[in-house]
């Protein structure tokens, strides 16, 4: 497993890469601060977003560095971008510009982390024949299981309920086409010809509200950054991700929340 490259001495904020996150609801507002941050501490050239005002407010307070877009903006920057982040902390009211979003990378090739809303669009908004390798989902166990039953994949679902999470994982990559986060105490990343890893973090802490934001925006900004396959990139965020953990909690008393992880990435190994 390569470790995770940092900036060279030459590079601008634009070489360094983009990432594109559309995130938070007027519901969900903390979404979008925390994978906006997540994104920020992991180091990536520049962070951008999609997110109506009072998110884009919080968001802004917190990192001034993350750059707003309005949703009519959005396409240009969705294009230019080398990761997208698609679903954290969306409601109901931004499915369709989420969905247009994850078609629009599917097509064009960009690497795009799909979470929690954003899972509910496949298949029946953005069928699974338009993904590929270059999309990553990231489910925990009940998305994964609802995910299974709308592909039609009676493999996965079996897996699920066997509590199964490697070969899970690789039934519903098979299934969607695409890399497979499935979060969880052991979380697996498979890829659709059936290769999976596996990696324990150790971190209880890690089962509390918000940390799945925090590892879709570590995600979306080393896709953006690292050269390697997706796949691999998916392993080193879920590593990196728990490594934070460990640092902020290293006697496993999972006393802190998701914006603690956040400042905690920043000095992970």
């Amino acid at each position: 497993m390569p470790s995770i490259r940092g900036p060279r001495t030459e590079d601008h904020k634009y070489s360094r890469g983009t990432v594109h996150l559309v995130a938070g609801s007027e519901q969900y507002p903390g979404a979008a601060v925390l994978c906006a941050g997540a994104s920020v501490s992991t180091g990536v050239g520049m962070v951008t977003l999609q997110t109506p005002r009072r998110s884009a407010d919080l968001v802004l307070v917190a990192y001034p560095e993350v750059v707003a877009v309005e949703a009519q903006a959005a396409r240009d920057r969705m294009n230019s971008a080398q990761a997208a982040v698609i679903g954290p902390g969306l409601d109901q009211s931004r499915t369709g510009e989420a969905a247009q979003a994850l078609s629009a990378g599917a097509r064009a090739g960009t690497r795009c982390v799909v979470d929690a809303t954003g899972l509910d669009l496949i298949p029946e908004q953005v069928p699974a024949a338009e993904l590929g390798e270059h999309i990553v989902l990231t489910p925990h166990a009940g998305e994964a299981a609802r995910l299974a039953q709308r592909l039609g994949s009676e493999k996965a679902q079996a897996r699920l309920k066997g509590k199964e999470p490697a070969a899970a994982a690789a039934a519903l990559a098979e299934a969607a086409g695409c890399v497979v986060v499935l979060k969880g105490p052991q979380t697996a990343v498979a890829r659709p010809d059936g290769t999976v890893r596996t990696h324990r973090a150790h971190a209880p802490g890690l089962a509390s509200a918000g940390t799945g934001d925090v590892l879709a925006g570590i995600l979306g900004a080393l896709l953006a950054t690292q050269p390697e396959q997706p796949h691999v990139v998916a392993m080193l965020a879920v590593r990196l991700h728990g490594a934070a953990a460990q640092r902020l909690d290293p006697r496993r008393r999972g006393r802190f929340g998701a914006s603690h992880l956040v400042d905690a990435i920043r000095h992970a190994a």
